[in-house]
């Protein structure tokens, strides 16, 4: 509520214009961490990409392959969201690339949202039986925790490569736009500090999420398991 308060209120009145791209990210992060702390609380099994859900989402009904994809939809509309924040400085400069009409910067944004919901969707069309793919995990890990049992066992896929492959284009998507946004950023030379505290604000959650993430492709594809 307070970051929430500062965004919206001590917001200098030169980055007025800024001021709800800003917004937009942080309710976005805000959203991702109660889903995540609250409702799921994912207590994950490696090498498999599968897990335990804990979280308060089990005790309303929330089924668990929801409660996952909405993690997986939220950490890619919160990038989209940082992209979005970047594009948004960008088009405040007076630049060739500017967007001028506010309905096709909306129109952008909502189409890069449906586009980071839409790419988690493939491994759940998938149909595997989760007591065989547990069978095959127990021979290269016969000893799990008890919650690995769980009747509330799920599994994502049955296919790590191809679900761990389109996160890692997603996410190369969103990297080279962010790049030409730079590009374009860097050869203006202007406004230096809201680069600063845009990317602060950014790279925050970025750290905190990116190492899991990484760990989570190598394990899934090399079937480490320590």
């Amino acid at each position: 509520m307070y970051c929430t308060y500062c965004v919206i209120e001590v917001t200098p009145k030169q980055l007025k214009a800024a001021k709800w791209a800003l917004l937009n990210v942080h309710l976005w992060t805000v959203v991702l961490d109660f889903v995540i702390s609250v409702l799921s609380i994912p207590l994950l099994f490696f090498p498999a990409v599968s897990g335990v859900m804990l979280g308060y989402g089990q005790y309303i009904g929330i089924p668990s392959w929801f409660l996952l994809y909405s993690i997986q939809a939220l950490v890619s509309v919160y990038a989209s969201a940082a992209t979005g924040l970047l594009e948004n400085w960008q088009n405040l400069l007076m630049t060739k690339w500017k967007i001028s009409r506010k309905w096709i910067r909306i129109l952008l944004n909502v189409f890069n949202y449906m586009v980071a919901c839409a790419t988690v969707i493939p491994p759940y069309l998938e149909n595997f039986d989760v007591q065989t793919i547990a069978l095959e995990v127990l021979k290269v890990v016969p000893c799990p925790i008890p919650e690995f049992f769980d009747s509330r066992l799920f599994f994502v896929t049955n296919n790590p490569f191809f679900a761990t492959m389109l996160m890692q284009l997603k996410q190369l998507l969103l990297c080279l736009k962010e790049h030409f946004t730079f590009y374009t950023l860097e050869t203006q030379k202007m406004q230096f500090k809201f680069l600063i505290g845009s990317l602060a604000q950014m790279m925050i959650p970025f750290i905190v999420f990116m190492p899991p993430i990484l760990y989570i492709w190598f394990s899934a594809n090399i079937g480490y398991y320590d």
